[in-house]
C-alpha cells in the first residue's frame, strides 16, 4: 500500500509513480489527516510512505497520523521523501517512529524535486521544473524495483547533508516560521472554498466569502499554489513569485 502526503503535488506525483512501478493502490494521507481518528489499514506488502520534507524532517501531521493508525498485515515500511534540497537526518526520526509502532524500517529514498515553498524561497521556472521531474522519474523507478524485491532502500548521501539542521533548525522553524499571519487573499478571489476545502489542517474558513487563516498552518503551500485564480499571496514577497503547483506543469502522458 502506497500512502501518500501532499500540498502541491510533487509527492503524490511520487507516489502515482511508485504505486504504477509496484502495482500497489495509492491511498491519500491528507484524507487520513483531514479525517482525524485511529484508521487501521491492512496490507500483505509492505507499506510505503510518500511525503515532502519539512525543514529537514518528515512533517509532524504525518509522523503523528503514523501513530495513530492501526496497522494490519506486513511490518515492513519503507519511506520516500521529496526535497528540492536535502532531507537531513530525517532517517533518524523515522527509525524512531517505526520502533514506536513495531514496525521494520527499510529505508529512506529520497527524491529531488521542484521548489515549491514560495513564502521563503525563489522558484525556478516552469521548464527547469519541468526537468527537475523528469529527472526525478528513473529514480522513482529504481526505487519501485528495490520495494518490489524486498530489499532495504537507500538514501543518497547527497541528499542527506544538513543532519545539523534537522536536529537545531527544525524547531525553529516550526515555532517562529510557519505563521499563517501574512497569507492574504487579492481580489481575484472567487470565494469557491477550495483552499479550504484542501486544507488538512483545517486552517481555511470561509468567512463573507473569503478565506481566514486560523493560526495552526503547516506551510504546505496548497491554498496558494492551488487556488484556481492565484488570488492567494503570502505578505508582498510572493507577489512576483509563481504560483507553483505540480499540475500546472501540464505533462500529459508524457511521463508514463
Amino acid at each position: 500500500m502506497i500512502l501518500w502526503y501532499s500540498g502541491t503535488g510533487n509527492s503524490r506525483f511520487a507516489a502515482e509513480q511508485i504505486a504504477v512501478g509496484t502495482g500497489e493502490r495509492a491511498v491519500s494521507m491528507n484524507d487520513l489527516i483531514r479525517e482525524g481518528g485511529k484508521p487501521e489499514l491492512s496490507s500483505a506488502l509492505p507499506f510505503v510512505f510518500v511525503f515532502p520534507t519539512y525543514a529537514w524532517r518528515p512533517p509532524e501531521c504525518v509522523v503523528e497520523l503514523i501513530k495513530r493508525i492501526k496497522f494490519r498485515g506486513s511490518s515492513h515500511a519503507y519511506f520516500i521523501m521529496t526535497a528540492s534540497g536535502d532531507v537531513g537526518d530525517s532517517e533518524k526520526y523515522l527509525r524512531e517512529l517505526c520502533e514506536t509502532k513495531a514496525l521494520l524500517f527499510m529505508g529512506l529514498g529520497a527524491v529531488r524535486m521542484p521548489q515549491n515553498y514560495a513564502a521563503r524561497f525563489e522558484l525556478a521556472t516552469v521548464e527547469e521544473d519541468r526537468q527537475t521531474v523528469q529527472a526525478a522519474v528513473p529514480v522513482l523507478r529504481e526505487i519501485s524495483k528495490t520495494i518490489l524485491a524486498g530489499q532495504p532502500l537507500d538514501t543518497d548521501p547527497e541528499m542527506a547533508k544538513e543532519t545539523f539542521k534537522s536536529h537545531h533548525l527544525n524547531g525553529y522553524f516550526k515555532n517562529h516560521m510557519n505563521s499563517d499571519r501574512p497569507f492574504r487573499v487579492t481580489d481575484r478571489c472567487t470565494g469557491c472554498g477550495q483552499c479550504s476545502e484542501q486544507c488538512v489542517m483545517h486552517d481555511i474558513v470561509m468567512q463573507d466569502g473569503r478565506p481566514v487563516w486560523q493560526g495552526h498552518c503547516n506551510h504546505c503551500m496548497s491554498c496558494y499554489g492551488n487556488c484556481p485564480t492565484e488570488a492567494i499571496e503570502f505578505g508582498s514577497k510572493t507577489e512576483k513569485r509563481p504560483k507553483y503547483s505540480f499540475f500546472k506543469l501540464d505533462f500529459g502522458p508524457s511521463l508514463r
